[in-house]
């Protein structure tokens, strides 16, 4: 009996320590099997203490109980030793580019928080170490900084309650407010704690449309997610009933306009944008031709002319699309999406060129191949036979432009709104691209470029049923099995013996 709770209480210990060293997350798993062993390990000595005392008082009991008092104290030395370091260490970067080291406005912007600020990552194990190093970096710059971490795969319930859709993610917590970040580099760490440390957060109004409150794959909600889960606040006017855009509006935006604007609603477009207004435009072909006449002139008048073309790209775009699905190739020189190594894809896109008297003011922010072109027979689009001829215009095409005044953003327009869809939810690359415009649209003084590492994206498209499975199986149900199968086959011995 003796050994048996002895070979339990090893277990019981060993398990402990696994689950510690895999999942140290789950403190209540953890520490329950701690409990345990503990609970084992008295009443082991409370059932066998005269054998205990009569072994301490032997000669080898006092030598080894010394030893260990000796092992013991020179531990919690080296312990207190250890947290004195970590909580405030020295750190020297070697390389020659300094990129294990943060930038200057980074450091001037963690040191202005006062409050606690959490910093919980969702990622796979493999990514783990990488992206707690990078924020290591930060909590050495300030102490309210602290992180901790998540198995998206194990944790389902956090995934629910911080309102994660990707992985890796970061979410910096400060009191009530959260923001979620998926570029998991500096520049996106950096500036999720500036949209963190805002006062009062940036607001986005959209004209109406039945779309935002469409969750079929052809609506919009993916998108409103994504812009709330950036703290940012969302207002829908209907231009036909507003008397004006209010100045409250940081952007005002335009997605799919299905219908032309009245002369009335131009006219509170223009009031808007004379008065330092930002207006962002997304549109869609129209293959019955074009129909948006009074608004698309509006965007011309002001230096961008969207045209009703279809841009084809054979040599860069998505399998069967037969081209008409293409891969930005080049993005902009603003330091929006400069850096952006992910692919963003744009199913049936429009042209965006410059108006005459704009060109200097014209930057391009998503460009197709040089074997693209603008295909001006949407005829031939829809029979699927296109081939390029002389009426078209040869690439490299630009899919989405803007317009700056003194510097600053004052109009952008996309030739198409299906890749912000429902339907592309899961492709989070091109969700992070028109995010990144937004960010830089509304002005926030968010940072333009810096060296780190990018880690891969990976959609969670695991069912509530599926997380279920997987917690219970692999935490409970698997060591338990294992458990079982060990105390059978120890059973089976002893009596063989």
């Amino acid at each position: 009996m003796k050994k048996i709770t002895l070979s339990l209480c090893a277990v019981f210990y060993l398990i402990a320590c696994f689950l510690f060293l895999v999942i140290p997350e789950h403190a209540f798993l953890v520490g329950a099997t701690f409990i345990i062993a503990l609970a084992m390990t008295i009443l082991t000595f409370y059932f066998h203490l005269t054998e205990i005392r009569n072994f301490v008082k032997s000669t080898f009991g006092r030598n080894l109980l010394s030893n260990f008092t000796a092992f013991f104290l020179l531990f919690c030395i080296l312990a207190v030793l250890n947290f004195i370091v970590f909580k405030k260490g020295g750190i020297w970067d070697l390389s020659q580019r300094k990129l294990n080291t943060l930038s200057d406005l980074t450091v001037k912007t963690v040191d202005k928080f006062d409050e606690k600020v959490e910093m919980v990552v969702f990622s796979n194990k493999e990514s783990k170490n990488a992206i707690l190093s990078l924020l290591e970096l930060y909590k050495n710059e300030n102490t309210s900084l602290v992180t901790s971490y998540y198995d998206p795969e194990l944790r389902p319930d956090m995934i629910a309650q911080y309102g994660v859709t990707v992985s890796p993610s970061i979410v910096l917590v400060k009191g009530d407010k959260k923001v979620i970040v998926t570029r998991i580099l500096e520049l996106g760490i950096t500036n999720g704690l500036i949209r963190l440390q805002r006062e009062e957060d940036p607001t986005i109004c959209f004209n109406y449309h039945p779309k935002f409150q469409d969750s079929t794959d052809n609506g919009f909600t993916g998108l409103i997610h994504v812009l709330k889960q950036s703290a940012y606040k969302l207002n829908v006017i209907d231009l036909l009933q507003a008397k004006a855009i209010p100045e409250t509006c940081n952007v005002f935006s335009i997605l799919e306009p299905t219908n032309d604007f009245s002369k009335e609603q131009v006219e509170k477009l223009s009031s808007y944008y004379e008065n330092g207004g930002r207006i962002f435009g997304a549109f869609m072909p129209n293959f019955r031709g074009e129909k948006l006449t009074n608004l698309k002139k509006f965007f011309e008048d002001n230096g961008l002319i969207i045209h009703n073309d279809v841009v084809i790209d054979p040599a860069n775009s998505l399998e069967s699309s037969k081209g008409t699905a293409p891969i930005i190739t080049s993005f902009d020189k603003l330091h929006i999406n400069q850096d952006f190594r992910e692919r963003v894809f744009l199913p049936l896109a429009s042209s965006v060129s410059a108006a005459k008297d704009f060109v200097k003011n014209f930057h391009s922010l998503a460009s197709s191949s040089p074997k693209s072109w603008a295909e001006q027979k949407l005829i031939s689009v829809i029979a699927g036979d296109v081939k390029k001829d002389s009426a078209d215009i040869a690439g490299p095409i630009d899919m989405a432009a803007t317009i700056t005044r003194e510097d600053a953003p004052a109009l952008m327009a996309i030739g198409n709104t299906s890749f912000i869809s429902n339907k592309f939810f899961s492709y989070q690359s091109n969700f992070k691209f028109i995010s990144n415009l937004y960010h830089w649209m509304t002005g926030q003084g968010q940072l333009a470029s810096m060296n780190s590492v990018v880690f891969k994206e990976k959609p969670l498209l695991v069912s509530v049923i599926e997380k279920q499975m997987i917690f219970y199986f692999s935490i409970v149900i698997l060591p338990l099995i294992f458990l079982i199968v060990a105390l059978v086959l120890y059973q089976r011995r002893k009596f063989a013996a």
